[in-house]
């Protein structure tokens, strides 16, 4: 029967994870590849366990996507930690009852080392705090992950700086979202050293982590200097001017970002002035999202100069910025290229000028 069977329907049945793995042992023939729903139990919510299991053998299973979001069980973690290894996506999304207290899946992966499967990792709201360091550990010996989000962890700023540390180890990631973990100057300094020269990182989010000039004094030497990181998220911090001054000097060296996130924050005309005075010389930033950063209309028109002068931006964002429809015109009149501005309470607004 196993040879035959391609589809396991096991929703709703009030099952906990941990029986989950019990049900390899039924696919022994290497040829059988399975699509297993066990989304909607009452113990652990998992929304997708297994998509195109390549082998019957529970010692291989091949997971593409693991997600999880509600009870979390202690009886649970062994059998996420057992799952944890093989899988090359996971998710986990506020477990109630966080990770356990002695984290079995991130010794898990210990354990295995850089031959675990594991390309995509998101942690969100885990609440890992102190318990960072074994992430850490893992991090710093696994060649394989690509994509790790902690978001809203409790890492603070020890936490990052350990993650930096682990970060510098490694040699496969490509994104890294650290965002509303409290880090502060201290932590985005670390992590700034430590992706202004790392091999294969392009994109880092620290959004919502208290950062002001220090860190981003850090962050603009980053950018000065790296040539692979192409998107960075900044985000919800205390950037003022003199930090979007700083931020601006990295732009005017560096040749390799393309999409800077400075939304929600109180720099208003002088910061994105600095920051758009770099993009005169700039040609490689093509979106740039300042929404919500206290533009009003003379300080949005003042802008126009600078857009003028940029031949590659493509989206700029300022949403939720109290610029009226007259603004938006005069600085349109001034653009010389087709320029996506989005602002709020209208459509996406093109700019065709030759």
């Amino acid at each position: 029967a196993a040879k035959s069977l391609t589809e396991l329907d096991l929703s709703k049945n009030r099952l906990r994870l941990s029986a989950a793995v019990h049900f390899g042992v039924v696919l022994r023939h290497p040829q059988c590849r399975l699509k297993v729903n066990l989304s909607d139990n009452m113990h652990s919510v998992v929304d997708k366990v297994c998509q195109g299991v390549s082998s019957g053998d529970l010692n291989a299973l091949d997971l593409n996507m693991f997600s999880l979001q509600g009870e979390f069980l202690e009886s649970d973690c062994a059998a996420l930690a057992f799952i944890a290894r093989m899988a090359s996506a996971i998710r986990i999304v506020n477990p109630r009852q966080g990770l356990s207290h002695d984290r079995p899946l991130f010794r898990r992966f210990k354990e295995r080392g850089p031959d675990t499967t594991l390309t995509t990792l998101v942690l969100n709201d885990t609440h890992l705090e102190d318990d960072v360091r074994f992430l850490a550990a893992w991090l710093s010996c696994t060649t394989r992950l690509q994509e790790l989000t902690v978001s809203a962890s409790r890492c603070g700023e020890d936490g990052a700086q350990i993650l930096a540390g682990a970060l510098e180890a490694n040699k496969s990631l490509r994104l890294l979202n650290l965002s509303d973990n409290q880090i502060g100057n201290a932590g985005a300094s670390a992590l700034a050293t430590v992706a202004s020269r790392h091999p294969t990182l392009t994109a880092l989010d620290v959004s919502g982590n208290g950062i002001g000039l220090e860190g981003a004094e850090a962050l603009g030497s980053m950018l000065a200097t790296s040539t692979l990181l192409a998107k960075l998220g900044l985000a919800r911090n205390k950037l003022d001017a003199a930090g979007c001054e700083v931020l601006a000097g990295g732009l005017r060296i560096g040749s390799s970002l393309k999409h800077l996130i400075l939304d929600s924050q109180k720099f208003g005309q002088a910061g994105a002035a600095a920051i758009l005075s770099a993009l005169e010389t700039n040609t490689s930033l093509t979106r740039l999202q300042m929404s919500a950063v206290d533009l009003d209309d003379a300080a949005f028109m003042s802008l126009g100069t600078s857009l003028a002068k940029n031949s590659t931006l493509q989206i700029l964002d300022v949403l939720a910025n109290p610029i009226s429809d007259e603004a938006l015109g005069k600085v349109q009149a001034l653009c010389s290229k087709e320029l996506v501005i989005n602002r709020s309470g209208m459509p996406a607004s093109v700019v065709r000028r030759t």
